[in-house]
């Protein structure tokens, strides 16, 4: 592992946060969950399993996960699209492989039954590939993921999401941000982590840009018209949506990765004190990753599209098009999305797994960096190191204006509301909070697992962020909290699963698991989901098989944002892709990416600070593309990764529609231009996306499988860097740095207006609200 010092990190964390972001013990938060979770009914070990979930995102920065969900899963709870207390069921299983009907159950319940089942399929043949229908949203993706890697397998884990992605040349979204997560065990406990959204931003940095009345780059999102635009007000859709808390979020892993290497940072502005409450976005067409297509955009499409197959299609879950939107739950139905699961046994392959994979880390984190300062990383570093000082510290950093949002989700469930969150509060907060919507206990635990894991390593979107939607789901009976996702089909190494539209985590834990045990038995486990939710972080489930030694992998579909190359109109969600595989020394590789070129943040924030995009982030409304980012916040229609085509933007659009193969054309489940928004899954159903979760046996394979991608992570981390400043890193070193720094605070800081949301949410579901940590006291 790359050596960084810990100390200089929690130093930073300390001077840099303490004033900026609110610091709550790991206890309080994990407390503050599981009571809102219990209140509106989700069972005690749903809860706290979906507080684990929310907890372990926070824990490790990817906050998108975290806390800020639980208001989100409140909702769907109480809404009825989300069951907290159902239990995912193995519609369709064979030995490598599993189809599971998450049942509407919380996303930590699906995560956790179809990770687990990944595992144990992966166990026997070497590999699992788990796919579920009728999930919920599962949280950090890579939280799966780690699942298996702990059992010394390959871990992968995929999911789709409400479309929000435009497909390359097309003017209308199609896909969601479909993460893609994957973790693999290296030796002396090292791994590589990857945990990425396949959409080229965040649809918060556009309405950033928006309310700064600055435009984006060309490439972040399309405009009304359907063109890329550097207009971020015309990229609007989605409301109401907190983009300077996604701000915050963007400028604190800038400080934590200056902190990190020393490097001397300035003044960051008081976002989360701005007062700004967000306003409807009105197109939110976001571009895939890469931006336009001759800024190879098209790669990012096309992964998008491949985790809309593997999870919407494979599972016959809702494709990103047809998932609700989260906060629509109680009027368009459950969302329906499909997660997919993977675990991978090294054992199964060529020897000498983590040894290979350890040779690869060393490799790319020894290599020469730009900046003496900053040395390279490999995927999964970054989470570590923030969990680490989590852990150590015992407490979660979130943003005020989270921490505003969670107080007025505390007063709505009659909680403790939660500023600066322990680990443990994030995790009882959670739990409680989907208990009181029916959840049980197991679920809502597991749930809160995928949480938390999100936050833990930054993924602030799949954490407690995601809360408040599956309440709703599950209050719209869009979710099944109770239900089990089953097994429809299955073969020796493959397994067709109906989520029953059960929590992500619930969902994801099943078909992973599922996955892996057929991968132990035949090398490699494909599980395809239908009638999935929401899985959370993908790269929780590929972890679920790195830890196993497996290669994993997890795919969905989501909600179509995403336009399709030589579109205009988009098709595809952002179908993100998770792989984590295990090297050496407990090093490991892990890939989570979303298929579209960048996120709708990225566009909404040059709109709000009234700066143009690059070409091939996005389309206007125009349906060309455009570096208006205000158009492009308009239209919201994201390209796929690279963008235009003449930039290879049709790479991206491919890997995102081989997502939605996977993902929604294998599992029956929505593909993403059918899979509806989160937010109107009660008027238009469950969000039926379609998840895929597969484990590789590296042991089935060559020996020295860990040796050798060690060497390609060293090799990768010490290559001469452009930027002399920026060294080189492989995917999962970001996450793993968060996650170590989580681990040694113990808590999560989030926003006051995050706070307020949980506050109410928790007076909705009576539970007790977050208890804030004072870091001086």
């Amino acid at each position: 592992m790359l050596a960084t010092s810990v100390k200089s990190i929690l130093c930073y964390v300390v001077r840099m946060y303490a004033t900026k972001m609110s610091e709550v013990k790991l206890e309080e938060a994990r407390r503050f969950m599981e009571e809102i979770l219990m209140s509106v009914g989700a069972p005690e070990r749903a809860a706290k399993g979906h507080a684990d979930l929310l907890l372990a995102a926070d824990s490790v920065g990817h906050n998108s996960h975290g806390l800020n969900r639980l208001k989100f899963y409140v909702n769907d709870i109480k809404n009825g699209a989300c069951c907290a207390a159902a239990t995912p069921i193995i519609l369709r299983q064979t030995r490598a492989t599993a189809w599971v009907d998450a049942c509407n159950t919380l996303g930590a319940t699906t995560g956790h039954y179809c990770m687990d089942l990944a595992i144990k399929k992966a166990q026997h043949c070497g590999v699992a590939w788990v796919s579920a229908k009728n999930c919920s949203h599962n949280g950090m993706a890579s939280y799966w993921a780690v699942k298996a890697e702990r059992k010394g397998f390959i871990g992968l884990a995929f999911t789709n999401t409400q479309a929000v992605q435009v497909p390359t040349r097309s003017k209308m979204r199609a896909l969601g941000t479909n993460p893609i997560a994957m973790v693999a065990p290296a030796a002396n406990c090292d791994r590589i982590l990857i945990d990425l959204a396949t959409s080229t931003v965040a649809l918060g940095k556009i309405e950033v840009a928006a309310k700064k009345n600055e435009p984006i780059p060309h490439g972040w999102a399309l405009g009304e018209d359907g063109k890329s635009t550097t207009d971020a007000k015309a990229v609007y859709l989605f409301g109401p949506v907190n983009a300077l808390r996604k701000q915050v979020r963007i400028e604190i892993d800038r400080r934590i990765e200056i902190a990190i290497f020393c490097v001397p940072v300035g003044v960051l502005k008081d976002y989360a004190q701005s007062g700004v409450n967000g306003r409807a976005v009105q197109a939110g067409l976001l571009l895939p990753l890469g931006g336009e297509e001759k800024n190879s955009g098209y790669k990012g499409y096309a992964l998008a599209a491949m985790v809309e197959i593997l999870c919407g299609a494979l599972s016959g879950s809702n494709p990103s098009h047809k998932i609700p939107i989260w906060s629509k739950t109680a009027t368009e139905g459950p969302l329906n999305i499909g997660h997919s699961y993977a675990a991978i046994n090294p054992s199964c392959f060529a020897p000498g797994f983590t040894t290979r994979l350890s040779e690869c880390l060393n490799t790319w984190r020894n290599l020469p960096p730009v900046d003496p300062e900053r040395p390279v990383l490999a995927p999964g570093d970054m989470e570590r190191m923030k969990l680490k000082v989590t852990q150590q510290r015992g407490t979660v950093f979130y943003p005020q204006t989270d921490m505003d949002a969670l107080k007025i989700l505390a007063e709505e469930c009659c909680v403790k509301p939660l500023q600066t969150v322990k680990l443990e509060e994030l995790r009882r907060f959670i739990e409680e909070v989907l208990a009181s919507v029916g959840t049980p206990e197991c679920e809502a635990k597991a749930q809160a697992d995928l949480m938390i894991a999100a936050d833990s390593v930054g993924h602030y979107c799949d954490g407690i962020h995601r809360l408040k939607y599956d309440v709703n789901d599950i209050k719209n009976c869009v979710c099944c909290p109770a239900a089990q996702p089953k097994i429809l089909k299955e073969t020796d190494a493959t397994a067709w699963v109906d989520a029953c539209h059960s929590l992500g985590a619930t969902s994801g834990n099943f078909c992973m698991d599922l996955a892996i045990e057929k991968a132990k038995n035949c090398g490699l486990g494909w599980i395809s989901a239908k009638h999935c939710s929401h899985n959370g972080m993908a790269g929780y489930w590929g972890e679920k098989a790195e830890r196993h030694g497996y290669i994993g992998l997890a795919f969905t579909n989501a909600p179509p944002i995403v336009v399709p190359t030589r579109a205009k109109k988009r098709a595809l969600g952002s179908n993100p892709i998770a792989m984590v595989a295990p090297a050496e020394n407990c090093d490991r590789i892990m890939v989570d990416l979303a298929t579209s070129n960048v996120a709708m943040g990225r566009i909404e924030y040059a709109a709000l600070m009234k700066k143009p995009i690059p070409e091939g982030w996005a389309l206007g409304p125009d349906g060309k593309s455009t570096t208006d980012s205000k158009a492009a916040a308009k239209a919201a229609m994201l390209m796929p990764l690279g963008g235009l085509e003449s930039n290879s933007g049709f790479k991206g659009y491919a890997i995102g529609t081989m997502v939605e193969v996977f993902c929604s054309g294998l599992s029956g489940s929505n593909p993403s231009h059918k899979v509806p928004y989160w937010n109107k899954t009660a008027t238009k159903g469950p969000l039926n996306l379609g998840q895929c979760f597969v484990v590789i046996n590296p042991g089935c394979f060559a020996p020295g499988f860990t040796s050798r991608v060690s060497h390609c992570l060293n090799t990768w981390r010490n290559l001469p860097p452009a930027n002399p400043q920026c060294r080189v890193i492989v995917p999962g070193d970001l996450e793993r740095r968060r996650l170590n720094m989580t681990k040694k605070r113990g808590s999560v800081a989030f926003p006051k207006k995050d706070i307020k949301i949980l506050k109410k949410l928790a007076e909705e579901c009576c539970v007790k609200p977050l208890e804030l940590h004072d870091p001086c006291g």
